[in-house]
């Protein structure tokens, strides 16, 4: 089967090795030679799999100049063509021609439109909005460890199920985005500029603009006029559950973030005391940036205590306060963690306090 992987083969070839006719096998060395190569072609591939992941990440950051990102692919092609059809060398190559053209920033969850616009619109093929990524759904441990420094006693972990992949946008709406489509700016570091995070938005505030975007596109509010969520399976624009935004957060990691504290989020220790503009920091695995740090995100929930193994919760039916995640510019490093989470009546507004919507993939 020529189009098995690399390990495929070489259990093949193993077991063809193992092969008696009649007692006997005149091809077994023959066999297990080529056994023990396709075992080499699939630690190489492995490799590649895990260098790829690097790269992807790192092509993200706005500090690594467009030459650069241009000579990491290219070397990358170059070091696993032998491989020949993976879909990380399709996915590269597909980003060296974006490279090529001039785009600095190529990926997405696949490789998608650039841009920062929220409600850029769904490319044919049932492609991410612009300026949106693709998560995949997955299982994953909610909550952090005992362990954990700087963790709170809400955090209790627990496993979740998410069975409904969605698209993210990769930063939080920024001043200039809300501005296009409320007409005004709510926030109090104008000064920073279109591109910082809007803040000084209440969760009323959010689910207002996410209707309109909905409205915009010609899609379903996922929020009833009562402002209760209509459910994962609605495909307007809405923010993620408390769960999705963990998952998000994590992109498949277990630690308190996904990177060194300065290196992925502005906090009171780096911030000087402002937001700052969306995606300076380094993203995670799946292209998010800001996910902890500059300003905290409202998500969909109500906030209480969790409960124990879940599959798509959406939080209590009803309470107080909403959730907020991820820790903002005046906050210590303990908020920083993509575990850490904190509620407010859903009418508060301050300067601390953005969000980021998402979509439900149909």
């Amino acid at each position: 089967d020529t189009s098995a992987s690399p390990l495929a083969k070489a259990e093949a070839w193993e077991a063809f090795a193992k092969t008696r006719v009649k007692g006997e096998n005149p091809y077994a060395d023959e066999a297990a030679a080529n056994a023990r190569s396709w075992r080499q072609v699939a630690a190489l591939a492995d490799e590649m799999r895990e260098n790829w992941k690097k790269i992807r990440a790192a092509l993200q950051l706005s500090v690594m100049e467009l030459g650069k990102k241009k000579a990491v692919v290219a070397e990358f092609l170059g070091a696993y063509a032998k491989l020949g059809a993976e879909p990380e060398l399709a996915e590269a190559a597909k980003v060296k021609r974006a490279l090529d053209g001039g785009e600095a920033f190529p990926l997405g969850g696949g490789v998608v439109a650039s841009g920062g616009g929220a409600g850029g619109g769904v490319a044919s093929g049932g492609q991410a909005p612009a300026g949106y990524v693709a998560i995949p759904a997955g299982t994953f441990m909610m909550g952090s460890p005992a362990s954990e420094d700087g963790r709170y006693d809400d955090e209790v972990q627990h496993e979740v199920r998410i069975t409904r992949g969605f698209w993210m946008k990769q930063t939080e709406v920024t001043q200039g985005e809300w501005e296009s489509v409320m007409g005004s700016n709510p926030s109090s570091n104008t000064s920073c500029g279109r591109k910082c995070p809007v803040e000084n938005v209440s969760w009323f505030d959010a689910v207002l603009y996410l209707d309109k975007l909905s409205d915009n596109e010609g899609l379903e509010r996922c929020y009833d006029s009562n402002n209760a969520f209509k459910g994962v399976r609605c495909t307007g624009y809405r923010l993620p559950t408390e769960a999705e935004w963990e998952y998000a957060a994590r992109a498949g990691t277990s630690r308190a973030r996904h990177g060194s504290l300065d290196q992925v989020a502005w906090y009171d220790g780096n911030s000087g005391n402002a937001t700052h503009p969306v995606g300076q920091k380094a993203a995670n695995a799946w292209g998010l940036y800001d996910m902890v740090g500059n300003v905290w995100e409202w998500v969909t929930d109500w906030y209480g205590n969790y409960g124990g193994a879940a599959t798509d919760p959406a939080g209590p039916s009803s309470g107080a306060s909403r959730v907020v995640r991820g820790g903002g510019w005046y906050n210590y490093a303990q908020n920083a963690r993509a575990a850490r989470r904190a509620g407010h009546v859903p009418s508060y507004r301050n300067d601390l306090i953005g969000f980021r919507p998402l979509r439900s993939i149909p």
